[in-house]
């Protein structure tokens, strides 16, 4: 994973280490920092394979992607899509932290109970509690949808959140 990441933070320039590692920071928002003990072998490895060149300047080695890096990298992109898809999203600021992490809790609960709760249901062939389940759950998506578009037509920046249907 951390080789097509590598070769991505250098996509458009080139950069040192620090650079790469801090790049990676800035761009999860916090959520990913490889260490150094990571970045810097795998940087020969690369290195070794012909996917980057280094240049030195002035005690410090210069990474830069070779054509067949570029080729390596494209071959990847689904990948890359998909994983900054699920990383690149920021952080919570430090006044929302905590419902942020109050919500989180209490959808992993939903999601808990809802797991237990269905398995009874079937077992007991009580189609009528799995019905009022699914309209239970339908209605909760449903109103949260419908924060998140208000959310979203007051703040053009969460448009990643809203559902794609409701994006038009």
């Amino acid at each position: 994973m951390l080789r097509y990441l590598l070769l991505e933070a250098l996509r458009h320039f080139a950069r040192h280490g620090y650079e790469i590692i801090k790049w990676f920071e800035e761009r999860t928002y916090g959520k990913y920092s490889p260490s150094p003990g990571n970045v810097y072998p795998t940087l020969q490895l690369l290195q070794d394979e012909g996917l980057i060149q280094v240049q030195k300047q002035v005690g410090r080695s210069i990474y830069s992607l070779t054509e067949r890096g570029r080729k390596e990298l494209a071959s990847q992109e689904d990948w890359l899509a998909a994983f900054w898809e699920r990383y690149a999203r920021p952080v919570p600021s430090y006044t929302t932290l905590p419902e942020v992490s109050f919500l989180q809790e209490e959808l992993s609960d939903l999601t808990r109970v809802v797991e237990q709760g269905w398995p009874c249901a079937v077992r007991h062939g009580d189609s009528e509690a799995i019905l009022r389940m699914r309209y239970a759950l339908e209605g909760c998506q449903n109103e949260i949808r419908s924060i998140i578009s208000q959310c979203s037509a007051s703040r053009p920046v969460c448009d990643e959140a809203r559902p794609p249907e409701a994006r038009e």
